[in-house]
């Protein structure tokens, strides 16, 4: 539980430094939604927005068959992610 307040406390900050800092990047950072937290069966558990495209969709596409990407791709998806 203290890991998951931790996270929240620095999901928070990051947001907050990054609107003033930076307000195009800033878009591109995952953001807690509305309530933002719950307790469920003891558990703390993070509402997140609604994301366009998930890596799930991304790679079925709605269907059974799996999309292989290019390394460009994956470079790409990389830089978003660890920056």
């Amino acid at each position: 539980r203290r890991a998951t307040e931790k996270e929240i406390r620095l999901m928070r900050r990051l947001r907050s430094e990054a609107s003033e800092k930076d307000p195009e990047g800033a878009g591109c950072l995952l953001g807690l939604a509305g309530v933002e937290t719950f307790e469920h069966e003891g558990h703390l558990a993070l509402v997140f927005h609604l994301q366009r495209c998930d890596m799930r969709t991304a790679i079925y596409g709605g269907g059974d068959q799996v999309r292989s990407f290019s390394l460009d791709e994956v470079r790409r998806f990389s830089r978003h992610v660890l920056m």
